[in-house]
């Protein structure tokens, strides 16, 4: 990485795993992950699902921004991760007062849109599934991984591409720097360069 991208530390949150073997729950990111963060170019700063320490190392980093990563439903449509709710939730508000941006993968950009009032309806066909878009003036096809999505915006946000059946697939806030979109990009192999591309570009906005 350069210097530039050490200056661009980004805060990156986990999903929850329950070890199967005995009772125990462990914060986990995808080695795909990795591989992405790696292509973007950026200073990852991994944060645990517990929200006092996570609150500690945003503040003692100097985060420039954030990334909502996917995995695990929110718990008012059926999860069970109430621990990652709770330091998401935290994290955009924090965005707020300190203006500073946040990218929404999948369960990313649900939170968004469920911390601000939004509602998630069940989906089919959206899960191992692919889907053509527009984004940001190019044609595509984008992988799908998620059982609820959006259907009816709020005001305060602005559909950026829409699967076919009119489900939105990414979107801005008008207010904040913040930007969702339901598919995974770290997923691809290999990685599509608009997503590289538009990422970069956002963070360093």
């Amino acid at each position: 990485m350069n210097k530039k991208s050490r200056s661009m530390k980004i805060g990156i949150t986990q999903r929850v795993v329950d070890n199967p073997s005995y009772p125990e729950r462990r914060d986990a990111l995808a080695h795909d992950w990795a591989k992405f963060i790696h292509a973007v170019d950026i200073y990852p700063v991994l944060l645990p699902n517990y929200t006092p320490l996570a609150k500690k190392m945003i503040a003692e980093n100097s985060i420039n921004g954030f990334l909502l990563t996917g995995g695990d439903d929110l718990q008012d449509y059926g999860g069970t991760t109430p621990e990652r709710d709770d330091l998401e939730h935290y994290i955009l508000e924090y965005s707020k007062k300190k203006n500073c941006s946040v990218l929404g993968i999948c369960r990313g950009m649900q939170v968004m849109h469920v911390f601000e009032g939004g509602d998630l309806v069940a989906l089919q066909g959206h899960v191992k599934a692919e889907h053509h878009i527009k984004f940001m003036g190019v044609s595509r096809q984008i992988n799908s991984y998620h059982n609820h999505g959006i259907n009816q915006l709020l005001p305060r946000f602005k559909a950026q591409a829409f699967a076919e059946d009119g489900t939105i697939e990414a979107f801005s806030h008008l207010d904040y720097k913040w930007l969702g979109v339901m598919w995974h990009p770290e997923r691809l192999e290999p990685h599509h360069p608009q997503d590289i591309d538009f990422i970069k570009r956002f963070f360093l906005s």
